[in-house]
């Protein structure tokens, strides 16, 4: 969630919207918009990948014994259903690319929509998770949890690629904008212990 923030709090420091869609010298193709519209996709793609639960038919409704229910909610998942999540299946380019306040909505759906799974979803949740390595498909056992720090982990080191346009533009950003958490925990022991 403070992941997301962060790309919402710097979008809204841009001086303007040409800052949004400027091409990076230093890293070709770049700009701070396809950065972020990238990592939107990757959040969405986890997202909206979750198997949808599947109301009750009329006949098992009626037919449910008092046993049956016990469970609080009137929706299942299907059997067959399973979360499968293919990162590399992207659209790719998009509104949110070229415009910070669709990008800023989009962020904040995701942070609802997390924050509403969070209630929901355990994260030890099973997920299939398909990439390419070697340009050969591959199947992965993974979590939600771990997805979702994945996610978290990818927005971080694009933050950092960002960050560079920042300074390319000479647009102030937070100190801690595009550094790991790993490294901000390091750099605090560090400093720690040389006063």
């Amino acid at each position: 969630f403070k992941t997301l923030q962060q790309c919402i709090d710097l979008l809204k420091s841009l001086p303007d919207d040409e800052s949004f869609v400027f091409e990076s010298k230093y890293i070709p193709s770049s700009t701070i918009g396809k950065h972020v519209r990238h990592i939107c996709e990757h959040f969405r793609l986890l997202l909206d990948s979750r198997p949808i639960p599947v109301k009750r038919s009329f006949a098992e409704e009626y037919f449910l014994t008092s046993d049956d229910n016990d469970n609080d909610s009137m929706d299942t998942l299907n059997e067959s259903s399973e979360w499968n999540v293919d990162y590399d299946n992207r659209t790719r380019k998009g509104a949110a690319e070229t415009s910070r306040v669709l990008a800023i909505k989009q962020i904040e759906r995701l942070q609802s929509t997390i924050l509403e799974y969070s209630t929901i979803i355990p994260l030890n949740t099973p997920i299939n998770m398909c990439t390419v390595a070697d340009k050969d498909p591959m199947h992965v056992q993974s979590t939600y949890g771990r997805e979702l720090w994945f996610c978290c982990h990818h927005a971080v080191h694009h933050y950092a690629l960002i960050r560079v346009i920042c300074i390319e533009l000479k647009i102030p950003y937070p100190e801690d904008f595009g550094v790991a958490p790993s490294t901000l925990v390091y750099l605090e022991d560090k400093e720690r212990f040389t006063l």
